[in-house]
């Protein structure tokens, strides 16, 4: 039985054939949303951070939403593997003082999951570390969308299905991408073109409500309050609501993601891209 089966193009084959792998072959990683899927993709970062990343030494793009966000954050703590651990108690012995949790309960809940994987001085490290450049993706509520959970929101998110059931070039009037990313970093075009996307320079202040709102469901737990700076900017809270990671990527430099639920699940769950990965694959290794 292959546990696992590693895909590449033609160049890149050829790269791995010449060179071996090492960890400056690759150029980014790709969270996306996933809820408990982390449980299982989080053994397999334990190995990727502690192994085939641990000597890096050029730049690495980590962009994420929701889950993969969270995981991306646990990727930049001084003890990956520690950080990890501690998030995965956190998460499988979590509590709820009702049967039917309120929003406010599961918010609560939700901020003591977040403290439980950064730790004491977490933000920083995701702010400033040497090599790892987080993108954390938030979706921005416009209009109803940017309200507090309630009828008129209930309506804004209907008007949004359906105007995507028609059209997905109709979400923008709903939502606006908002990149908080690390101050090095810069914009990753085609890879987050599209709904009008804002970066965010990306600080130890703001990092915990970036991943905060990067996880935020509408009617599951509160959109997240921003800091002042980005109040100004654009005013409105945001979550990752329905415009997910993998939603709304018109392209990758390894081909297209595909929109369905069920390829998302497949191809979705994590990605690496390599510098000259061309849409075309061929098997080079199973495990």
């Amino acid at each position: 039985m292959k546990a696992l089966e590693l895909r590449v193009g033609k160049t890149a084959a050829k790269r791995l054939e010449d060179e071996g792998w090492h960890a400056d072959l690759i150029d980014g990683l790709i969270g996306a949303s996933g809820g408990p899927k982390w449980l299982i993709l989080g053994r397999m970062d334990r190995v990727l951070i502690s192994d085939l990343l641990a000597k890096r030494s050029r730049p690495l793009d980590a962009v994420g939403s929701s889950i993969g966000s969270w995981r991306h954050a646990a990727m930049a703590q001084p003890d990956p593997v520690e950080a990890y651990d501690r998030f995965e108690k956190a998460y499988l012995t979590q509590k709820y003082k009702s049967k039917k949790p309120t929003v406010p309960e599961i918010t609560e809940v939700a901020l003591w999951l977040m403290r439980s994987l950064l730790g004491e001085g977490g933000e920083r490290h995701v702010a400033e570390h040497p090599w790892l450049r987080s993108h954390i993706v938030t979706a921005r509520g416009k209009g109803l969308n940017s309200l507090q959970p309630g009828k008129r929101l209930i309506a804004g998110m209907g008007a949004a299905a359906l105007g995507n059931a028609l059209s997905r070039s109709t979400l923008p009037a709903s939502f606006q991408r908002v990149v908080f990313a690390s101050q090095q970093a810069t914009p990753l075009s085609p890879l987050l073109d599209g709904f009008a996307t804002q970066y965010v320079d990306l600080s130890e202040a703001n990092v915990f409500n970036a991943l905060m709102a990067s996880g935020a469901i509408p009617y599951v737990f509160a959109s997240t309050k921003l800091t002042a700076r980005v109040k100004a900017l654009f005013g409105m809270a945001v979550s990752s609501t329905i415009t997910s990671i993998y939603s709304v990527y018109p392209r990758t430099r390894c081909g297209y993601i595909p929109t369905s639920a069920a390829a998302q699940q497949l191809v979705g769950l994590i990605s690496f891209y390599l510098g000259d990965l061309t849409s075309r694959y061929q098997p080079i290794s199973s495990l």
